[in-house]
C-alpha cells in the first residue's frame, strides 16, 4: 500500500498503529513515516482522530486509506485525487461493485446521488442487497473533516467511531460528496484471512505478470501516475484489528495498521 502512494509524492505519511504495533514499526524501518498510536482500537474514525496531531501539520487535502488492500493501484488513487480537486468536493471516496458485497459498507444512493454509507452490521435487508460498496479510501478537505471528527459518536452495534459517519455530518453541513467508481473491483479486496489471501493471489494470476513487468517490482501495478498537485494531503488509515492471524501465516499486511500521508 505504501509503495502505491510513493509515486504521488506525499509530503507527510503517518502510520497509525495499535494491534502488534512493534511488528508494524519494525517492518517499516527505513521508511520516512511518522507513527501515531491507537489504543484501544475503537474504529476507523478513532484511528484518524489519533493521527490528527500529526496530520494537521500537512496540506489541506487528506487521503485516507485502509491498510489491508494490497491490490490498490497508484493510478486509481490518482483518479480519486483528481476527481476530488476537479469537483471541489468536501469528500470524495472510492467505491466498487462486488458480486458478493458481504462484509462491506454499502453505498446508498438516490437517483445516482450519494445518500449515505451503511455498515454491514447496521444495514437493513434492502440495503444489504446493494452491490456498490465503500472501499475505505477517502479524500477529505481538511476543515470539514476536522469539524466532523469532533462530532463522531459510537452509537452503533459495534460501539465504534465510524469514519463513514463523517460523510453524513459533512453533507448535512452543505459539503458535497463525490464518488469515484473503481474500474476493477478486485482492487478493493482486503486480506483478513487465508481465504481472502487466496482470492488476492488469484487476482494476481488473472492480471498476469505483464502488469508487474511494465510497472517494475517496486510499483506492483501499472501506475500511469504523475506527481500530485501541490498543497494536497493524503491520509491513509486502516480500521481496527481485523480477523487475520498475521504475517506468520504468509499474510504480509499487519492488522490494525493505519497510514496518513500528506502531499
Amino acid at each position: 500500500m505504501l509503495g502505491q502512494l510513493d509515486p504521488l509524492a506525499p509530503a507527510l505519511t503517518v502510520v497509525v498503529v495499535g494491534h502488534k504495533a512493534p511488528l508494524v514499526m519494525e517492518a517499516l524501518r527505513g521508511r520516512t513515516v511518522s507513527f501515531a498510536t491507537q489504543s484501544p482500537q475503537l474504529g476507523t474514525g478513532h484511528a484518524v482522530q489519533m493521527a490528527w496531531s500529526e496530520v494537521e501539520k500537512g496540506p489541506d487535502t487528506l487521503l485516507v486509506l485502509a491498510g489491508d488492500m494490497p491490490l490498490i493501484r497508484t493510478a486509481t488513487l490518482k483518479r480519486l485525487l483528481e476527481r476530488h480537486a476537479r469537483e471541489g468536493n468536501a469528500v470524495t471516496f472510492l467505491s466498487g461493485v462486488l458480486d458478493d458485497p458481504g462484509g462491506y459498507g454499502r453505498v446508498i444512493k438516490d437517483g445516482g446521488a450519494f445518500v449515505k454509507i451503511v455498515e454491514e452490521r447496521d444495514a437493513t435487508p434492502e440495503e444489504k442487497a446493494v452491490a456498490e460498496v465503500n472501499s475505505g479510501i477517502y479524500c477529505f478537505a481538511r476543515a470539514p473533516l476536522q469539524e466532523a471528527l469532533g462530532f463522531l459518536r459510537a452509537d452503533n452495534r459495534q460501539s465504534e467511531y465510524y469514519l463513514t459517519d463523517t460523510l453524513t455530518f459533512i453533507q448535512g453541513r452543505g459539503g458535497t460528496i463525490g464518488v469515484e467508481l473503481c474500474s476493477d473491483a478486485r482492487e478493493l479486496l482486503g486480506v483478513n484471512n487465508p481465504e481472502q489471501l487466496a482470492l488476492v493471489e488469484q487476482a494476481l494470476r488473472e492480471w498476469g505478470s505483464s502488469c508487474w513487468k511494465r510497472s517494475g517490482p517496486g510499483g506492483g501495478w501499472p501506475t500511469a501516475a504523475r506527481r500530485a498537485p501541490s498543497k494536497r494531503t493524503a491520509v491513509h488509515a486502516s480500521s481496527a484489528p481485523r480477523r487475520s492471524r498475521g504475517p506468520e501465516n504468509g499474510i504480509w499486511w499487519w492488522p490494525g495498521r493505519s497510514t496518513c500521508s500528506c502531499f
